[in-house]
């Protein structure tokens, strides 16, 4: 099981290393999100949105036991009927979402909380009105 302070802080970097990323938020199942969402103001997105990660012990004895981790986490923006359409709004947040993944790539060549990333577990998702009011992307993989 993946340590939740190491993973807070782990995402409180990458908000650092993506300037485009305005604020990321940790929830621990995806229904507590809605209610969480409508006190993120304008200044604070894009945001993320990080759902703890699940786990699953992988090994037949000691010497090679791990645990995997599943994680799941959103780069969303707030949908304004008045403003931008549903793909406006991917449009514009799929280059930070690539971002993001890339730099989980590049983090696993360090002794980094996610070095144990599995690189083609990746799978990206469109999300439209997700949450109710929120459109960008969702991302999932194994480490």
């Amino acid at each position: 099981m993946i340590n939740l302070n190491d993973l807070k802080t782990y995402w409180e970097g990458m908000k650092t290393k993506q300037p485009g990323l305005k604020s990321v938020h940790f929830v621990t199942e995806e229904g507590d999100v809605k209610d969480f969402i409508k006190d993120i103001g304008p200044d604070e997105q894009p945001f993320a949105i990080i759902l703890v990660p699940s786990g699953k012990s992988n090994g037949s004895t000691q010497d090679n036991f791990k645990d995997d981790s599943y994680h799941l986490f959103y780069v969303l923006k707030k949908e304004d009927s008045f403003s931008k359409t549903s793909f406006e709004i991917q449009v514009e947040l799929q280059p930070l979402t690539e971002d993001i993944k890339e730099q989980i790539l590049m983090d696993k060549s360090s002794e980094s909380l996610l070095r144990y990333v599995d690189e083609g577990s990746f799978q990206t998702d469109p999300e439209r009105k997700k949450f109710t009011s929120c459109t960008g992307w969702s991302v999932s993989f194994n480490s």
